[in-house]
């Protein structure tokens, strides 16, 4: 079985001999890793799903009808159409 292990740290330095430095770089350090994380992730405008839909037919058709690729249809379709 799997085996837990608790670890306690001192950040405040209370009972070390951490010096006023380190102690005070730890608490800027935790309020940092306390703040919420966040990042900027370009999202492509929305296509228009009756284009997709359309293309998406086209390359079904292109396939000779064989069943089975609807959602790689669809994902290629909307790639194509991304990239015009």
């Amino acid at each position: 079985m799997g085996r837990l292990l608790l670890v306690k740290v001192d950040v405040e330095g209370k009972g070390s001999n951490m010096g006023q430095k380190a102690k005070r770089e730890n608490r800027e350090l935790l309020a940092a890793l306390a703040q919420p994380q966040t990042s900027e992730i370009p999202i492509a405008p929305a296509l228009p799903h009756d284009e997709i839909r359309r293309r998406a037919y086209e390359i079904y058709l292109e396939r000779g009808g064989e069943r089975g690729h609807d959602l790689e249809d669809w994902l290629r379709a909307e790639l194509e159409l991304r990239a015009i």
